[in-house]
């Protein structure tokens, strides 16, 4: 059984590896095209909120860029150098790009503000009516695509491509609607919207450096998840108390250092077969990447 559990993990592995490589591609291409097409027609038409997506769809693109380069290099196996393996090389290039991110929303912050202080005109483009709705044709086309990847891998990276899908959709919504009041002379709400993008655009960046940092620092395994890893571990009847349950990030996984208690006069091998039995059950867990136990004596 312990053997087989292995062999389903490797495969679901795979699975991702794959899964994740074809949303980034695909990602990455869709992207780009719009990237063009908003930057173009964002500075003809002077639309703020068209250029504050444009840095979206950038941000799309880096951030699918990342996961291509993130699941190369954290699923490298692992080396004498790097005992636990490559995970968090992922989240070292996530701290740059965050810090781009902020950058680039303070700017288009100011630049909104700028104009709605001088009361700058759009330059109505049906070009910005255009891009709008091939953007929403497309980006649907891809949170339903995302949608169905889910599902078979359940993979962190395509969860938060699928939301940022969502987000893209509602945010164009908004521009299209800003674009239709330009036509009639009110051009305020574009500016106001650039301001909204831009202050999205930098809690996205706030919030990829956040997730980014407490990984690099090694921040613990959620407390539910630490209970969680308790409960199970209690079922052992030869377990009297888990003391200990440190989780170490290596990426979006863990190795769990887990603290156990047992009678100090049970037999070496029967503790060995016990903690196989442990390990072999937590390792179950996507989570988990790797369990080492050390015993207390009860």
């Amino acid at each position: 059984m312990n053997k087989d559990t292995i062999i389903i993990g490797k495969s679901n592995l795979n699975i991702k590896r794959k899964s994740v490589k074809k949303v980034s591609v695909i990602c990455i291409i869709i992207n780009f095209v719009l990237l063009i097409l908003k930057c173009i027609i964002g500075i003809i038409s002077n639309s703020q909120a068209m250029i504050a997506d444009s840095l979206h769809s950038f941000e799309d693109m880096i951030s699918s860029i990342i996961s291509l380069i993130g699941i190369k290099i954290s699923t490298k196996k692992y080396d004498s150098e790097h005992p636990f393996g490559y995970g968090k090389a992922e989240y070292i290039f996530s701290i740059v790009i965050s810090m781009l991110m902020l950058i680039a929303a303070i700017s288009m912050i100011k630049t909104s503000i700028i104009n709605i202080i001088n009361l700058s005109k759009i330059n109505f483009n049906i070009g910005l009516v255009l891009v709008c709705i091939i953007n929403i044709i497309l980006k649907t086309a891809l949170y339903l695509y995302t949608t169905k990847e889910l599902r078979k891998t359940g993979n962190i990276l395509i969860k938060a491509s699928k939301e940022d899908q969502r987000n893209d959709i509602l945010i164009t919504i908004s521009i299209l609607v800003s674009s239709i009041f330009s036509m009639f002379g009110i051009y305020v709400i574009d500016y106001i919207l650039g301001v909204v993008i831009s202050i999205w655009f930098g809690m996205v960046g706030f919030n990829i450096f956040r997730i980014s940092y407490n990984i690099l620092i090694d921040t613990n395994v959620s407390e539910d998840r630490v209970n969680e890893i308790k409960k199970k571990v209690l079922l052992f009847d030869n377990v009297k108390s888990v003391d200990k349950v440190i989780g170490k990030p290596i990426g979006d996984r863990y190795v769990i250092i887990l603290k156990i208690a047992m009678e100090k006069s049970m037999d070496i091998y029967k503790s060995h077969d016990i903690q196989s039995k442990i390990k072999n059950m937590l390792l179950m867990y996507d989570y988990i990447h790797d369990v080492i136990i050390h015993v207390n004596p009860y």
